[in-house]
């Protein structure tokens, strides 16, 4: 009854979280990295929704809360 997501190379950091306009040599359009990270942020911030970031380190499932314009990433223990 759970939902999850595999970011995959959506994210390499969980500071893109704070800084969802913030990309990486991997995005080939940054602009568009950037709008679909935010939009990815906004639709799960604040729910239930366990995020498994493929880049991030050990342990890698979380959650994503709203913070003002940016986000923040919480790692589950």
């Amino acid at each position: 009854g759970q939902r999850a997501v595999v970011t995959g190379a959506m994210m390499h950091h969980a500071l893109q979280c704070r800084e969802p306009d913030w990309s990486t040599i991997f995005c080939w359009d940054p602009a568009l990295a950037a709008q679909s990270r935010r939009r990815f942020l906004n639709s799960v911030a604040d729910t239930d929704t366990v995020i498994l970031p493929v880049h991030f380190p050990s342990p890698t499932a979380g959650r994503i809360e709203a913070d003002g314009g940016r986000f923040r990433y919480h790692f589950r223990r």
